[in-house]
């Protein structure tokens, strides 16, 4: 199978793309020369950047995103209770092996990456298998799903 470039306007075979998870067909829609190209010269425009957030001074950064991403974490955790306990109720019932997880999408037949979709979050272990840009075409269609935005107070008790 053949995909265009949008770069060089060539069809090169699939393995000619990186990976993409939010595109529909999971590549990128430039090969991979045009994008090492790119990259390259982005690069070479951007010298500052590069010296700044470069491998030698990786150490320096590495704990600079923990703190604010942890609190980020702490205040999606405590604005959306139900999601998160619906979530971890998949993850477990997977890891436990009451809940299999398909190799399909069961909307569009991907083999990607799969969510377990909740149509309504407080039926924890009813869920649809989806590929991410699915899952994401879902809920831009459908808003959060049932129960999706139920206070805590209801969930907590």
């Amino acid at each position: 199978m053949l995909k265009r470039c949008y770069k060089c306007d060539t069809h090169k075979q699939l393995d000619s793309f990186y990976k993409d998870r939010s595109k529909k067909d999971g590549l990128v829609n430039e090969c991979k020369p045009c994008r090492k190209v790119r990259v390259e010269m982005w690069q070479k425009d951007n010298p500052d950047y590069m010296k700044e957030y470069s491998h030698k001074n990786k150490e320096k950064y590495k704990g600079m995103y923990k703190e604010s991403n942890l609190a980020s974490v702490v205040a999606y955790q405590e604005k959306n209770p139900i999601k998160v306990k619906a979530r971890l109720a998949v993850s477990k019932a997977v890891k436990e092996g009451t809940l299999t997880k398909p190799a399909l999408c069961e909307q569009c037949g991907s083999e990607s990456r799969l969510d377990g979709h909740h149509d309504d979050y407080s039926k924890v272990l009813e869920v649809r298998w989806l590929c991410r840009p699915c899952h994401a075409d879902w809920h831009m269609s459908n808003g959060a799903g049932i129960n999706g935005d139920i206070l805590k107070e209801v969930i907590l008790s």
